[in-house]
């Protein structure tokens, strides 16, 4: 019988039913989605998963689950014998009860083949919006939906496109600024603003802007403290970061004075520029509410103020680099897609670390009267459970959705007379959002329909030898660009000293990797063999945190960025 894996007492004690046996039960590592309860036969009894087995780790054979709806098991050595269809490494994909579709076992690169294709983009349709008859129909109904019209208006609106059709009416409006709104929502909150609290409170109420009991208390059986989730872009990016790291970081820098101020300045503008991190041009005195900028502050900081706060040891300026140092370790693991029970116990080990830097600064601290006991440092204390409970942090992290928050809101507010369900529209918008991928994808198709965004050979590996592109060089999964002009090794030598070297250090290198002529002859680099800078680099990878193919760009040119 091979080892089983339980989410819950609750599980385990299922499992003892079946006859398992209890010393072999371990506690699972979690990811996105909830885990179901394992029969005999190794499958799920709750219904809506769908269960896959992943490549097994060489060393432990542990578990590790893909994020959604779908959860990875790995077979040990020990438990292929279980079944001969297995054999290590290989995929096993069961499908809802409901698709009456048999598993499916796979090895390795057929199930990555495999989910390369279903990546693959389907070819474009020749009319992308249907069910529409025209694209102005689909245009005009987007537009409408965006709106948020009322059928009755909806009609009006119709009707009146008609009209100007037929050239019986004329429609001379051309921008936004040409309209007159009498309920300008700016105007009622400027309104508000000139009156005392109880005429202020008086005039919001008549728009609906007035306090609400939290709904979920008239829930009967219902704890909503007990929902709580750790959100990490409230609770750590904008919170203990935002409120309260930073705001320490900045007052220890002011006390080092003028040419403390200026010398982080200038090094944050140094500071390199890096894909999806925001860049910082000065930080003494700036102010935003946007967690994705704290987010990226938080790991520039260390780098611009380490030399101008943490000069001697055991400092407050030091002392507090370790506390956020510790603080970027936790943010980091908590930001993984895909946990394993090893991250999870990362966290649990790097809990008392950061506790212990935190507890020193607040010894050493200048500022006895800063109150550090709030909730958002102790919910730390409570992430893994969550993760073990609930899935990774991005199912609980408002980060996600904080953009489709305006949309929802105008939904409510718009429809609260008719009781139009929001997730009614929110199923428009994102049909209008799917069209709106066919049209673009079809208009880009018949601009270069030959186009080819398969780079790859046709048996799906890169060559290996390198391949001149346009101003670029490939090599394998590695892409070079912006190239200088060619120069031999004795020039570049004259020119730089580190140049020097090269020769013999390739002579070397490529003695050592074995690399020889055609006739077997080892190779030898002469100052009079040319070379090519490049300054762009393209490098294709699989993740290790999300097991997922991932590029770097990577530039260094003298005239990136102005610099």
């Amino acid at each position: 019988m091979p080892d089983k894996i339980f989410s819950s007492q609750l599980d385990y004690t299922q499992a003892q039913a079946h006859g398992l046996n209890d010393a072999r039960a371990r506690q699972p590592a979690i990811g996105e989605a909830g885990i179901p309860a394992i029969d005999e036969a190794g499958m799920p009894t709750a219904p809506g998963f769908g269960v896959t087995f992943a490549e097994p780790d060489p060393q432990h054979g542990k578990l590790a689950y893909d994020a959604y709806n779908q959860h990875s098991f790995s077979v040990s050595e020990s438990e292929s014998d279980y079944d001969d269809a297995y054999t290590v490494g290989d995929i096993k994909t069961v499908y809802h009860p409901r698709i009456h579709k048999a598993p499916l076992i796979q090895s390795w690169d057929e199930y990555l083949a495999q989910d390369e294709q279903l990546r693959a983009p389907p070819p474009p349709k020749e009319k992308p919006w249907k069910p529409y008859q025209t694209q102005a129909n689909f245009e005009s109904s987007e537009i409408v939906s965006a709106a948020l019209l009322p059928a009755e208006q909806i009609d009006n609106l119709i009707t009146l496109i008609r009209k100007v059709a037929s050239g019986a009416d004329y429609f001379t409006i051309t921008k936004n600024a040409d309209l007159v709104s009498h309920t300008n929502m700016q105007l009622v909150l400027e309104t508000a603003a000139t009156r005392n609290k109880k005429d202020a409170e008086k005039l919001l109420k008549e728009y609906g802007l007035h306090p609400l009991q939290n709904t979920f208390y008239k829930l009967k059986y219902t704890d909503p403290h007990k929902a709580l989730n750790f959100d990490k872009l409230h609770g750590n990016d904008s919170g203990l970061f935002g409120d309260h790291i930073w705001s320490e970081t900045v007052r220890v820098v002011k006390d080092k004075g003028h040419v403390g101020i200026s010398t982080v300045d200038q090094q944050a503008n140094d500071f390199p520029h890096w894909r999806n991190l925001v860049h910082f041009k000065q930080i003494g005195n700036i102010n935003f509410n946007d967690g994705t900028k704290f987010s990226s502050l938080s790991k520039t900081t260390p780098y611009v103020v380490h030399n101008v706060i943490a000069s001697k040891k055991g400092s407050e300026g030091y002392l507090l680099l370790c506390l956020l140092r510790k603080y970027l370790e936790l943010d980091m693991l908590y930001s993984f897609v895909v946990q394993t029970d090893e991250n999870i116990a990362a966290i649990q080990e790097k809990l008392p670390e950061f506790s212990q830097c935190f507890k020193n600064y607040q010894k050493e601290t200048t500022l006895p009267t800063k109150n550090w006991n709030f909730p958002k440092i102790h919910y730390q204390q409570h992430v893994a459970d969550d993760m073990e409970a609930k899935g990774v942090t991005r199912n609980y992290n408002t980060k996600p959705d904080e953009h489709m928050h305006g949309f929802l809101k105008k939904t409510y507010l718009r429809h609260t007379d008719t009781q139009i369900s929001i997730l009614t529209q929110e199923h428009h918008a994102a049909v209008l959002k799917l069209i709106c991928a066919y049209i673009n994808a079809y208009k880009e198709w018949l601009e270069n329909p030959e186009i080819d965004e398969d780079s790859e050979d046709e048996d799906g590996e890169d060559k290996a030898t390198p391949q001149t592109m346009g101003q670029t060089l490939r090599f394998g999964k590695h892409i070079f660009g912006a190239p200088e002009k060619s120069i031999s090794l004795g020039e570049l030598a004259a020119s730089n000293p580190v140049g020097k070297a090269i020769p013999e250090d390739l002579t070397e290198l490529l003695k050592a990797m074995r690399i020889k002529t055609d006739q077997g002859n080892n190779i030898i680099v002469k100052n009079t063999d040319e070379i090519k800078e490049t300054h762009f680099l393209h490098a294709s990878y699989q993740s290790e945190t999300t097991w997922e193919q991932a590029q770097d760009l990577l530039c260094c040119s003298p005239e990136y960025r102005h610099k």
